[in-house]
């Protein structure tokens, strides 16, 4: 076991190479998707409900119910409510790059399998000072959990933590 509860794969232990590498592009798409705007690949990384849990955080991040507690949607609900809380155009007025990475997937029963993985995300804003707009560079981070499930021949994510470990709580709140 690790620190977080997760059963790490014993040596001789299928290891599922193939699902593993799956998982980890679905991962990484994920990613992607936020940091290019692309809502149909947003999409195209989750199963038909989801699960989202920001509760565990010292902010609010969308004002709405999956700030307090761990809440379930369809996916055509929860997309529009996360990609538009979670991405922002990338332009040079604001951008932000989602780096995630040492996953740690475990496979739990049947064709799930959770993952654990760091989030770095920096984002560039510019922000109005006494001189005009200047630039304001800050850092987000935190761990992701994830729930993947296999749907038909591909993995898809059904349920979507995350525990935030620092952050600028400036920025967080919309003030520079």
């Amino acid at each position: 076991m690790n620190p977080y509860g997760q059963r790490i794969t014993a040596p001789g232990e299928d290891f599922r190479v193939a699902d593993r590498l799956e998982i980890m592009d679905l991962v990484w798409r994920f990613a992607t998707s936020l940091d290019l705007a692309d809502r149909e690949m947003f999409e195209s990384c989750f199963a038909d409900r989801v699960r989202w849990d920001l509760s565990n955080n010292p902010v609010r991040f969308t004002g709405g119910p999956a700030d307090l507690a761990e809440t379930e949607f369809p996916r055509s609900e929860f997309v529009g409510i996360a990609f538009a809380s979670m991405t922002r155009s990338p332009s040079r007025e604001y951008f932000v790059q989602h780096c995630v990475n040492n996953p740690l997937i475990t496979f739990t029963a049947g064709e799930k399998a959770t993952v654990l993985a760091h989030l770095r995300n920096p984002f560039h804003a510019k922000v109005e000072g006494v001189e005009g707009a200047v630039a304001s560079d800050r850092m987000l981070g935190g761990l992701y959990h994830i729930d993947t499930q296999q749907v038909g021949d591909r993995w898809r994510m059904s349920a979507l933590r995350l525990s935030v470990y620092s952050y600028d709580p400036k920025t967080m709140v919309g003030r520079s």
